[in-house]
């Protein structure tokens, strides 16, 4: 598959160029020319096909790898990393524990944004290092954030920040 043929980048537009790579690569992805575990071109391969600067291109594909669509294989190039919803917001929604109370919450949540959204539930068990460890590991990947923070003090009390 030549991924040359699904992409166009528009010299008149004022839409930046590094966002027209962006953009066209999604936007195959989830029309499905380009899929899973798909390699696409390296940064200087696609610098020279489209006659743009190398930061143009690193750019885009740095967005794309934060947004973790894409990752990068020392040595063996770039390649599709999501595919799933990727055309729909992606929401990342963080709790203590699955209280039924919780459980209320997140599932209106869910009915109010409708298929308009994919939620990506996680639970950190008031475990500060692995609230952070989630952050971070997720920074960047998704659109919005729905965090209700919730800790465990060293007597074991509960409280909605860290001592």
């Amino acid at each position: 598959m030549n991924i040359f043929n699904f992409i166009n980048i528009d010299e008149n537009s004022r839409v930046p160029k590094y966002r027209q790579i962006v953009d066209a690569i999604i936007h195959n992805i989830s029309s499905g020319n380009l899929k899973m575990d798909d390699k696409i071109p390296s940064i200087n391969r696609f610098s020279e096909e489209y006659l743009l600067s190398r930061d143009t291109v690193e750019k885009a594909y740095s967005i794309l790898r934060e947004r973790k669509v894409i990752i990068s294989i020392k040595g063996k190039g770039y390649y599709i990393a999501r595919t799933k919803l990727i055309s729909k917001v992606n929401i990342l929604f963080l709790v203590n524990k699955l209280s039924s109370y919780k459980m209320r919450i997140y599932n209106s949540f869910i009915e109010s944004i409708g298929g308009t959204a994919h939620t990506s539930l996680f639970i950190y068990h008031c475990e500060e290092e692995l609230f952070l460890n989630l952050l971070e590991k997720n920074r960047n990947a998704y659109d919005y954030y729905v965090i209700m923070p919730h800790f465990k003090t060293e007597k074991l009390k509960h409280a909605s920040h860290t001592p």
